[in-house]
């Protein structure tokens, strides 16, 4: 589905801002919060880490090693919406509660590595502020969200319905 800028009206509930930005400062959409159809595997950073403390390479190959070793938890909505110092991924259920949890963290890998990939090949950034240092609820327009090129073969699991 795309966004329709000339309206600006919001695709919501089915789409929020992700932590993800592309080179032209807008955001990656990640599936909204209130969609039951996805979990949220989430890995909480540690203290030491704080805006601008570590690259975003840094930060997210922290994330794909948590998510690796199984340190992670698992939730109905992303944690860093929630002003905690955490990074969840959206994971889509194949039907709800279908797979099992070792499938999700499976797949939660993939696509913590595949986003260190797209941050390597200079494609997104993450936007710290949004990890370390917004308020609930970090609102942003529609017009302000970027659909993910095809070209970039993110998983499908990783999206929306």
């Amino acid at each position: 589905m795309a966004f329709d800028p000339s309206t600006n009206i919001s695709p919501w509930p089915r789409y929020q801002a992700s932590i993800f930005l592309s080179p032209c400062n807008k955001w990656i959409p990640d599936p909204h919060h209130c969609r039951k159809q996805h979990c949220w595997v989430t890995t909480t950073l540690p203290g030491y880490m704080s805006t601008n403390s570590h690259t975003d390479e840094e930060l997210m190959c922290y994330v794909y090693q948590k998510i690796k070793s199984g340190r992670v938890s698992m939730d109905s909505e992303p944690q860093h919406s929630r002003g905690l110092r955490c990074i969840s991924l959206p994971i889509r259920y194949d039907k709800p509660y279908r797979q099992g949890d070792s499938v999700i963290l499976e797949q939660a890998i993939t696509a913590a590595a595949w986003w260190v990939d797209r941050i390597r090949a200079r494609k997104l950034t993450v936007d710290q502020r949004m990890v370390f240092d917004a308020p609930w609820p970090c609102t942003v327009r529609a017009d302000d969200l970027l659909e993910v090129p095809v070209s970039w073969k993110k998983p499908s699991y990783t999206g929306w319905l």
